[in-house]
């Protein structure tokens, strides 16, 4: 068999030659002219084959221990789910080589970006986001056993309670993060209220974010039809609750990087330069909620429960993107005090925070 693909080779002929030897060669490639391979910006080394038909692979080639820990379980999420009826919304697993480690998973070639940013209009934006909300509530209304891998929760929902050894490895800009959320009882008591929910209730995928939901489209079309979600390295049973909290903080996030730079407006006129709005963030969001909940067949009193976890795991998220925006930085930038007063405000008053932040009904 031919070694696994290592270092800097992983031309077309090199994949090609693998795929031959593994017994994986895709019908109708008889050359590596056949094939387009696309490197793949994440955090395992990633590559997109397509060859000729119009098809497409994903291939993972985990780099670290750490990363293969991550791989297995995501192959034993993409086992579980293939048991489903949402198989048909997540990647296929084709093949899996323990050691040494790939991933061979099916690959989306005709898709556009989610990201509210890179979407045209805001009449497309309202459809993306009901696209995935019914893939949300497909996926959380899946059944689910004790022995489906679980969801561990995320590091966000410890972000005042950090390990001691972690101080050391922070520049100041973290560290003067972690003081302000310790010395705030609204963001306390946020994140006290996430780590009290979290429990087995359902699927979740763990870690939504604007790469891993793909507006998908057939070859022969110009619509988008459908929002599949890729990279289940963090799905399992979960809180359902947390991937809406997640999708909350994309959107506020992609607003807020929107904004132009605060160094040089007021926080009221940087809102309203913002190229996108809050009526764009409000209506897509809307769309994805109603679509949501009414697919899940939520009551109001359910409807409530799951928006008001929803909303404390957003302010968690939002807490964890100012982390990664300032781990190297030596003091807090003006956009990071900007998401954490956003943090703040939805933590202390959340009603409000869905009605007038993110236009959100509460019934």
């Amino acid at each position: 068999m031919t070694p696994l693909l290592t270092g800097q080779d992983h031309s077309p002929r090199r994949i090609l030659a693998h795929l031959a030897d593994t017994g994986l060669m895709p019908s109708g490639v008889r050359s590596a002219a056949d094939i387009v391979v696309t490197k793949c910006t994440s955090r395992n080394s990633g590559y997109l084959v397509e060859w000729v038909g119009g098809e497409a692979w994903f291939l993972k080639f985990p780099q670290s221990l750490e990363q293969a820990m991550t791989a297995r379980h995501e192959v034993a999420v993409y086992r579980a789910l293939s048991a489903t009826d949402f198989h048909q919304l997540a990647p296929r697993l084709i093949h899996y080589e323990p050691s040494p480690m790939l991933l061979v998973l099916q690959g989306f070639p005709h898709t556009d970006p989610s990201d509210p940013l890179l979407i045209s209009s805001r009449r497309s934006l309202v459809r993306a986001g009901r696209l995935l909300g019914r893939t949300l509530a497909l996926l959380h209304d899946l059944p689910h056993g004790d022995d489906d891998p679980p969801a561990l929760p995320p590091p966000s929902l410890r972000m005042d309670l950090p390990p001691l050894g972690l101080r050391a490895h922070l520049g100041g800009a973290a560290s003067e993060l972690i003081r302000l959320v310790q010395q705030d009882a609204a963001l306390t008591g946020s994140l006290a209220r996430c780590r009290d929910n979290w429990g087995r209730n359902g699927w979740t995928h763990g870690e939504i974010k604007w790469p891993h939901c793909l507006l998908c489209r057939a070859a022969d079309e110009d619509t988008v039809s459908v929002v599949r979600l890729v990279d289940y390295e963090f799905a399992g049973v979960g809180d359902p609750a947390w991937d809406i909290g997640c999708v909350f903080t994309s959107y506020l996030g992609s607003w807020l990087a929107s904004m132009p730079s605060p160094t040089a407006a007021t926080a009221e006129s940087m809102v309203c330069r913002s190229a996108l709005s809050t009526r764009d963030v409000q209506e897509a969001v809307t769309a994805l909620w109603r679509v949501y909940a009414r697919q899940r067949g939520l009551c109001n009193d359910e409807r409530w429960a799951v928006l008001e976890a929803a909303l404390s795991y957003t302010v968690a998220g939002l807490l964890w993107r100012v982390l990664e925006s300032c781990v190297t930085q030596s003091d807090l930038p003006p956009r990071a005090v900007l998401a954490l007063q956003l943090a703040h405000n939805l933590a202390h008053r959340p009603r409000e925070g869905a009605r007038h932040l993110l236009g959100l009904p509460l019934t």
